[in-house]
């Protein structure tokens, strides 16, 4: 699976702001990192709107998290951006495979599908932002590097 562009922009402004303090406008998140402006803007209106940030309106206004960093998966993060995670096109959210019987590796791509949402279910946005930095996460099983 591809993650998109705009997955990949969230994540990487949703990572600098669970480790800022106060609000952060999408103007500074895309000087700091080099994002066009309109898509980030378009990125965190969907985050809004899935309930992940909030807008604070007016001078010294800017987003804050809606929910914790540890509770928000990555998933959830992905799905607010993109819609549901598929690994293929013709493979449903819900696991229908398009093509029917005629497609030979229906089972093993539901299953590889299932176990992926899994994954990146149960990797919070907080242990992301840790295997970003050499952390352990009990959701990868890595070993903490010092």
């Amino acid at each position: 699976m591809r993650i998109t562009k705009d997955v990949e922009y969230a994540l990487i402004a949703l990572a600098a702001m669970a480790k800022a303090s106060g609000l952060t406008t999408t103007a500074e998140l895309a000087e700091r990192f080099e994002i066009p402006l309109f898509r980030l803007r378009k990125v965190f209106q969907r985050l809004q709107r899935a309930g992940i940030v909030t807008s604070v309106q007016g001078a010294g206004g800017g987003y804050a998290f809606a929910r914790s960093p540890e509770t928000l998966s990555i998933a959830e993060v992905a799905e607010a951006v993109h819609g549901p995670v598929r690994l293929v096109p013709c493979l449903t959210a819900d696991g229908v495979c398009e093509s029917g019987a005629r497609c030979t590796i229906r089972r093993p791509m539901r299953d590889l599908q299932s176990e992926w949402v899994r994954f990146l279910s149960s990797l919070s946005l907080r242990e992301f932002i840790g295997v970003r930095r050499g952390r352990a996460s009990p959701a990868l099983g890595r070993k903490e590097k010092r």
